[in-house]
């Protein structure tokens, strides 16, 4: 989970949080698949540390 939030917190970092990281970003930079990739996403989300909003493509996490 520490390897998936770094992530979204140097995309953060990089677009100044104005543009989201996707799940397949994620799932290539992770080598993960959707199936284990999602648990962390939900647990990061419940927690406070990111969110996710619907792009025109598909939804992209944000640092928050």
């Amino acid at each position: 989970m520490e390897k998936v939030l770094q992530l979204i917190q140097e995309n953060a970092r990089r677009t100044g949080n104005g543009s989201g990281i996707s799940t397949i970003r994620l799932q290539r930079a992770t080598g993960l698949t959707y199936k284990e990739l999602y648990p962390l996403l939900l647990e990061l989300i419940e927690t406070g540390k990111i969110i996710a909003r619907e792009g025109i493509n598909h939804n992209l996490l944000f640092l928050l």
